[in-house]
């Protein structure tokens, strides 16, 4: 009965108005004020990537965004189709996170995994971190220890035939946590070895908000002429499970793209341990210091100005 009340109001939302920036509603952002005063709830306001990351404290925009619909698209300056980090806009609630699928990338490949938790039915319900925003830290943090230990039956780069040279495999782990920060490694390369390749290194990074917090791990090809890309996965860190795991590896190609490889993936490790909370200052904060620290900067250049002249 839950599901089909749910349906129905689903097929009754036939239409959003798109508007346009609202400049007093990302004023009042600035200010931390979350009052939903102006905007109406069949209304979608579309603003260009990273705005939500500066525009207001990100508890401000994730309370917003519980009650109103918000769309993120790429900048006009990304001629190349070429796409952002979208991890920070799921974070703060944005439900319409926009981007050049013509691109297959880092961010489409982000965009994959988030949508295939629930299995790719299209609707991803919001992790309570974000629906219950709340203004306090979270009291505890994560310190994620990853370790890549080998590679089984890794295929070879796409569009390359079963005679085609052995592959150089290595592997890339990228941490993008929810303020835009991106953590990259990078193991060594194994050398003529793409059925059983051995790199055991281990990496360590800490995620604050493991709901939101997303990893990206890549097997690539190194080859002089250009690295080609074989497989990924990815997930949020809560997803991530403890223990040494089989990670399918997915792939990217043609109509193919997102589906898994059968029996290919990387054998990895992973511990994470419980701290208490670092505090991280948020790109919003960062900016309004900044600002501050260069208005504090032309007071005191114009004071010692008038002090001179009076000297003189």
């Amino acid at each position: 009965v839950k599901g089909k009340a749910s349906n129905a109001r689903l097929q009754s939302w036939c239409y959003i108005d798109g508007v346009k920036k609202k400049k007093d509603l990302i004023a009042r952002w600035g200010q931390g004020i979350t009052t939903t005063e102006g905007a109406t709830v069949y209304e979608c306001i579309s603003v260009t990537e990273g705005l939500l990351q500066t525009a207001g404290p990100k508890a401000t925009i994730q309370e917003f965004n519980n009650s109103q619909t918000t769309r993120v698209y790429p900048a006009g300056t990304r001629v190349a189709s070429s796409n952002y980090n979208p991890v920070p806009a799921w974070a703060r609630g944005a439900q319409l996170v926009a981007l050049n699928m013509q691109s297959v990338d880092p961010a489409f490949r982000l965009n994959q995994a988030l949508f295939n938790q629930n299995g790719a039915c299209g609707y991803l319900r919001k992790p309570l971190s974000i629906s219950e925003a709340s203004t306090s830290t979270p009291e505890y943090q994560y310190k994620c220890t990853l370790k890549v230990i080998s590679g089984f039956a890794l295929p070879k780069p796409a569009g390359e035939s079963m005679t085609s040279e052995i592959i150089d495999p290595y592997v890339t782990i990228s941490f993008y946590d929810c303020h835009g920060n991106i953590e990259t490694f990078k193991t060594k390369t194994v050398d003529n070895n793409g059925y059983s390749p051995t790199w055991n290194e281990t990496f360590t990074f800490v995620s604050r908000y493991p709901d939101e917090d997303m990893l990206l791990i890549e097997v690539y090809d190194d080859d002089m002429t250009g690295d080609d890309f074989i497989g990924y996965n990815a997930a949020t860190i809560s997803q991530l499970r403890q223990g040494t795991r089989f990670l399918v590896l997915r792939e990217n190609s043609g109509e193919a793209q997102g589906e898994s490889f059968e029996n290919s993936g990387i054998y990895v490790s992973l511990m994470k341990e419980k701290q208490p909370m670092e505090a991280v200052m948020e790109p919003f904060l960062k900016k309004k210091e900044n600002n501050e620290e260069k208005s504090d900067g032309r007071r005191k250049s114009e004071s010692e100005g008038r002090k001179s002249v009076d000297g003189a």
